[in-house]
Formats: C-alpha cells, structure tokens, sequence
C-alpha cells in the first residue's frame, strides 16, 4: 500500500548518543509488541516480518484464498507461522498456524475453500441479447451481470447505459481494501508507454498479471493476450482462453485447469511480456519467485521478459535482480496521491533495454545521449558514475566521500561515513535507500 512516514521524523539536530539509543529501544519495544498481539494488522508489515522459503514443508497449509506465505519476525527465525498470501491484515483473513520450535506444525481445522461462480463470458451473452431486442444495456453491480433497466430492482447499483464491454476496468467498481486487494488502474499516458515499449520490442503475446487496463487496450492490437487476477469478476467478460483465477504471491492458479489455459496460450509463441502491477505493500520476494517459476515453466518454448510497476523504495530489490528502471514516472486514474505525476513514487522495471522506452512524446523527459535513454529534465548526467542516477525526478548531487550521487536532500555524515537526512544517522543500521 501506501508508504506511510516514519513516526521517526528527521530533526534539524544531530541526535545525541543517548537519543539514538532510546530511539532504537522504543522501537524494539514496539516491534515486541505488535509480534505478540497475533491480531495485530502489523503481522504482515515489511518492516516487522521477513518472509521466508517453504521447501523444508512437504504441504503448505491454505486459508479460504489459497496456499499462505511463511513469515518470521525479522532478525530472528525463533517464531514462525503460516497466514494469508492475500490479506495483510487480520481483517481480511485471520486463518494463522504457527510452525513448532522443531519444525513441525501442530493440528489445524482446515478451512473450505472459497467457491466462484465465473461463468465465463456470460455478460458479452448478455450484452449481445439485450442489444438485439434494442435494449439499453446497464450492468448491475449486486448482480454482477449485463441487465435491461426496465423492471430491475430500483435498489441495485447500476452502471450504463453500456456501448460495449471493451472496458470492464471501467464498469466494475473497483476493489478498495487497501490491505489486500486494492486495485488502481493505470492512466491511458501510463498504459501508452508500457504498450509502446511492447511493440518495440517486437512482443507476440502479452500476460497481465493484474493490470486489467493493459489487457483491455491490447485488445485492439495485433498481440496475443492472457490476464491472470486474483479479481474472478473479470471472468463474465471474457472467455477460458483469455483469462484465469491467479494468486500472485504464491503462484496459484485457483482454477483446476488455469495453468494448462495459460500454456495453451503460450503455445506457439516466440517472444512474450509479462507485465505486472503488483498490490502495494506485497512482499517482493514472494513477487519475484512467483514471476520466476512462470518464467522457467516456459522458458523452454518461449522467450518471456517482464515490466513490473512497483515504488521506487522496493524497486532495489529488482535492481538487484538484472531489471533496469525505465525514468518514467507512473501514475493512475484512481489513486487519491499517485495520479498526480509529481507526487507518484511508481517506477517500471524491467529486462527488456531501457531505450526502448520511447518518452518523446511526453513532457518533461529528455533523451540522454550517454545513457542512450530517456530519463526525466531533472535526471542530469554524472560523468563521474557514467549514468543519470536519478530515481526521483530531483538532480542529484556527487558526493566525492561516498564515490557517488546523493538525493539533494542528503548531507555527508562524518560518523557513519555515508550521506543521509539530517538527523537520521543509521550507524550500524540498514541504508534506508
């Protein structure tokens, strides 16, 4: 989701020794806390948890949405428990079981599943019946389907009248449990630089894992596609060949025959995209796995690359990965703080070269001849590192202590010898870039 500020905020004074250290005692005594209260909505937040492999398990355990993640608390692999891969707060799914100091994991009641009823492209059905007795057509959000207004409930929610159902993103309300499944769409400038960057490198089939605004725009272009989600209610617009029922983080198909549609799909192609709009907040370990297993299934048959849409503070975890970040700037239509380029903090990255991102045509970016990509006016060239170091839109300033380009922000720390905000010396800490 959302990244919060900390409630540690920068000070105008260097802190004082004893400062530093109440500073970390209060947050050891917060963290201890929040990891014993079990309903605590902190169980799932990066900063408190680690999330660790499963394969020492010969079953991982499932909540009602599916196969859960294993988290730890951070620094510490004493406690262990299994939760859910979707929801981030006990609100949403409170199933839990914690692993045994030896490893194993005690008796649990097994929770059902939960059961959809998809009826595949039962709403283009509906759209084209009602069309063809000269119907207006609405779409009922209580029902879930394509309805003529005359005689339909007066209490439901409707949407309409419809001229088609090119768009479902436009139609359904979007999901907004900012803790699970929270959806954004992307904004038509957003989803014509991904697309155009598809197109340039020559890309036959395009998954979207998440990114529904992608799909829908692929559907007037010469490219095959496939949307995997985790939102079924997709399902009544388009057909088994399109679509399929995804959990990202674990990699779940929660149909019995999704993954054979997703490699029927691959089939016969030569080059296809990934491109993933992940939940904000996810954990990008789990993301990344999940991305790799699609990747290897296939690699075989098909040669896959990835655009993934994440803020720039978890985008080092890609970085670390071979992806490049494309110096776009990525907004929303839907997003209270990031439809607004300057105060959007979502980057793509990806595999595919960073020149083939063509911003040409959109204000504010220039072309780097050095780089040889396209890189936001502010973004200036340091000779010294050989790159636009810029993630953020600010030009950035060569620190000669630290060898290289800091946030304008930043002042050189004498005692940590690494450049930060005023008053946040990290000592012996993690780097907070």
């Amino acid at each position: 989701m959302v990244k919060t500020m900390s409630k540690y905020a920068p000070r105008k004074e260097h802190p004082t020794k004893n400062a530093v250290i109440f500073r970390k005692k209060k947050q050891t005594e917060h963290k201890k806390k929040e990891s014993e209260n079990p309903r605590s909505s902190a169980l799932r937040q990066r900063g408190f948890f680690d999330l660790l492999d499963t394969e020492e398990f010969i079953s991982v355990p499932s909540c009602p949405h599916g196969p859960c993640l294993l988290f730890a608390e951070r620094n510490s692999r004493k406690r262990r428990w299994f939760a859910c891969a979707v929801y981030r707060s006990v609100e949403g799914c409170n199933f839990r079981v914690d692993v045994r100091t030896d490893g194993s994991l005690p008796k649990f009641a097994v929770p059902q599943p939960l059961t959809f009823d998809y009826r595949y492209g039962e709403c283009a059905k509906q759209f084209e019946h009602l069309k063809k007795f000269h119907h207006y057509v609405f779409y009922c959000q209580n029902c879930e389907e394509c309805v003529s207004k005359v005689d339909h409930p007066t209490t439901h929610t409707l949407r309409g009248p419809l001229n088609d159902l090119a768009h479902p993103s436009q139609i359904l309300s979007p999901v907004s449990v900012d803790e699970g499944e929270a959806q954004y769409w992307f904004s038509d400038d957003s989803i014509k630089v991904i697309t155009n960057a598809l197109t340039e490198n020559e890309v036959d089939g395009v998954i979207c894992v998440g990114a529904p605004c992608v799909f829908e725009h692929l559907g007037s272009s010469t490219m095959r596609r496939f949307m995997l989600d985790i939102d079924h209610r997709f399902a009544r617009f388009f057909s088994t060949t399109e679509f399929a029922h995804y959990s990202l983080l674990v990699n779940h198909f929660l149909e019995i025959d999704g993954y054979e549609r997703l490699a029927g799909f691959l089939n016969g192609l030569k080059r296809a995209a990934i491109v993933c709009d992940p939940p904000f907040g996810a954990f990008m370990k789990a993301i990344l796995t999940s991305l790799k297993k699609l990747r290897m299934d296939f690699a075989k048959s098909v040669e896959m690359h990835n655009i993934i849409a994440v803020p720039i503070f978890v985008g080092k975890h890609l970085e670390r990965d071979g992806y490049d970040m494309v110096d776009y700037t990525v907004t929303y239509l839907n997003h209270k703080q990031f439809s607004s380029p300057d105060r959007s903090i979502v980057r793509l990255f990806t595999d595919f070269p960073s020149h083939s991102f063509n911003l040409s045509s959109f204000e504010g970016y220039r072309f780097c001849g050095k780089c040889r990509r396209y890189v936001c006016n502010g973004n200036m060239h340091c000779d010294k590192c050989g790159k636009c170091p810029s993630k953020n839109g600010t030009t950035y300033i060569h620190c000669e202590q630290c060898g290289r380009c800091v946030k304008p922000t930043y002042i050189h720390c004498t005692r940590c010898s690494r450049c930060h905000l005023s008053g946040r010396c990290t000592c012996n800490e993690d780097d907070f870039e």
